[in-house]
């Protein structure tokens, strides 16, 4: 699942800029297939999980396929769905709502789900992606600032995020930087550093 995902990520900036027809389109085709066809089964399993179960008793190792049919669906639905207003019957964005509501319930218990759940929600924001109502009392907590200054307070770690930081500017680079950073960040602080970008 790893792989596929990166051989699509590694050849989409190639095929944006308009490499033509051949076997670099053909490689990332199939191994996209490949990819939202294995996040398919995922999402069933999660569905059958949430259906069976519920999320209130289940361990922590449910966070992996979270993460990754979360972020695998938000990759499908950028992909196969330019216009997200076409996006809320589709089994992906159903699938992305299932995995919501897991970590919406998860993090009340498991700290790692709440970052998690954050992150997705944000990125589903910059997609303008519709979120429901029941979902919208967990968002705004983990978006408030106390949240983030009871995690900026908490979180340690020494793991540089981002290796293309040069070495004099390796602190900047660290997670806790980053996450302390999330305090004074706003998506349109977000949008207007992309456009600057492009």
């Amino acid at each position: 699942m790893i792989y596929h995902t990166n051989v699509i990520n590694l050849f989409q900036r190639l095929l944006n800029h308009g490499v033509p027809d051949g076997p670099v389109k053909s490689c990332r085709d199939h191994a996209q297939r490949i990819t939202f066809t294995s996040l398919k089964e995922i999402r069933r399993l999660l569905a059958l999980q949430e259906l069976r179960y519920g999320w209130a008793s289940s361990i922590g190792l449910v966070l992996h396929p979270l993460s990754v049919a979360s972020f695998g669906s938000l990759e499908e639905i950028s992909q196969t769905y330019p216009d997200v207003t076409d996006v809320e019957q589709s089994e992906p964005y159903q699938g992305l709502l299932v995995c919501l509501r897991a970590l919406a319930s998860l993090s009340s218990y498991n700290f790692y789900a709440q970052p998690l759940f954050r992150l997705l929600t944000q990125k589903c924001q910059a997609m303008d992606l519709p979120l429901p109502i029941e979902l919208q009392s967990t968002v705004d907590h983990y978006t408030s600032e106390e949240w983030t200054r009871y995690v900026a307070s908490v979180v340690s770690s020494q793991y540089i995020a981002d290796m293309s930081k040069s070495a004099p500017d390796t602190e900047s680079a660290r997670m806790d930087a980053i996450i302390s950073a999330w305090e004074g960040l706003t998506l349109d602080e977000y949008a207007k550093g992309k456009e600057r970008r492009h």
